[in-house]
């Protein structure tokens, strides 16, 4: 695992390690990639079991309102200091 940019450039290029490169960090960015490749992953499980007849797809009607009262927002403020 390459803590930073310095020592993967390091391996492939021959650079000198803890180089201006070692700003940019990587274990951000490859739980990103993880992330990503799980949902992605998820997503095409889903669907192929969906396909195959195994669970079954469900029908949701969303009714949207133009106005929110004063107490969602009251009650959203709350719960969000929680």
């Amino acid at each position: 695992m390459y803590p930073d940019l310095s020592y993967l450039f390091h391996d492939l290029l021959g650079t000198a390690p803890d180089n201006w490169t070692s700003i940019f960090k990587t274990f951000g960015f490859m739980l990103v990639l993880a992330l990503m490749s799980c949902g992605i992953l998820l997503k095409s499980e889903l669907k192929r079991l969906e396909s195959g007849g195994l669970i079954k797809p469900l029908k949701i009607t969303v009714i949207k309102s133009d106005k929110t009262s004063l107490q969602d927002i009251i009650m959203n403020a709350i719960l969000s200091c929680f």
